[in-house]
């Protein structure tokens, strides 16, 4: 999985995979899950919110996903990082980093 992760923090929240590592736009999923496996309670308000503001499903995004220009693949966060949590991910099918 390929997550948009921002830290500010000295624990480790996520792998870091270098700064620059540009991606170009590519469409994004809101996450539904914790890592934990349970419902991530702060997606249907996310997307209710995007979703007014017309933010999704615009320039090349399927219905009720986010475009996010000038992405960067800089960190991977995984189960091990358990004070992460991931809010977007991106498609599969659209452009992701390698």
């Amino acid at each position: 999985e390929h997550a948009v992760a921002v830290h500010c923090s000295t624990v480790a929240l996520a792998e870091d995979q270098g700064g620059g590592n540009t991606v170009g736009s590519v469409s994004s999923t809101i996450a539904t899950v914790e890592a934990s496996g349970f419902p991530f309670p702060a997606w249907p308000a996310m997307s209710t919110w995007l979703g007014t503001l017309g933010a999704l499903g615009v320039d090349g995004a399927p219905a009720g996903e986010l475009v996010i220009n000038d992405a960067c693949h800089n960190v991977d966060v995984s189960t091990s990082n358990s004070k992460t949590q991931v809010w977007l991910s991106a498609d599969e099918t659209s452009i992701v980093p390698k």
